[in-house]
C-alpha cells in the first residue's frame, strides 16, 4: 500500500550493516526490494561505495562520507536484487533499511 505521499506504507523494515571492508560484493536481498534509507555507522574511506540493483549503479555512496550521515531513499524500488559494490581497499559501516517487495 502507498501512502499519500507516495511512499509504500510499512509497519517495520529490515535493517542490514555492511562492512565496506568486504572484498566480494554483497547481497543485501536477493528479490525484489524497496529501499527505505542509508545510514553511515563508521566514516568511509577514500572510495566511494556502489548501490545496485543486480549489474546496474542506482546509488553512489560519495568517498569520505561521514559517520551519522543519513539518506532517506523514499521507497526506491529495486526491480531484481539489493546488491553493494565497494573497492577492495575501502572500509566503513553502512546500515540499509529495506523491505521485500
Amino acid at each position: 500500500m502507498i501512502d499519500k505521499y507516495g511512499n509504500y506504507a510499512l509497519t517495520h523494515c529490515t535493517m542490514t550493516e555492511y562492512d565496506a571492508a568486504t572484498d566480494a560484493d554483497v547481497t543485501i536481498s536477493s528479490v525484489p526490494c524497496v529501499l527505505l534509507g542509508i545510514y553511515i555507522n563508521a566514516v568511509l574511506s577514500a572510495h566511494a561505495v556502489n548501490v545496485m540493483d543486480a549489474a546496474s549503479n542506482k546509488i553512489i555512496l560519495p568517498a569520505s562520507m561521514a559517520a551519522g550521515t543519513k539518506i532517506d531513499c523514499h521507497s526506491a524500488e529495486f526491480a531484481t536484487s539489493l546488491i553493494i559494490n565497494s573497492n577492495d581497499s575501502a572500509t566503513g559501516k553502512i546500515v540499509f533499511f529495506w523491505r521485500a517487495l
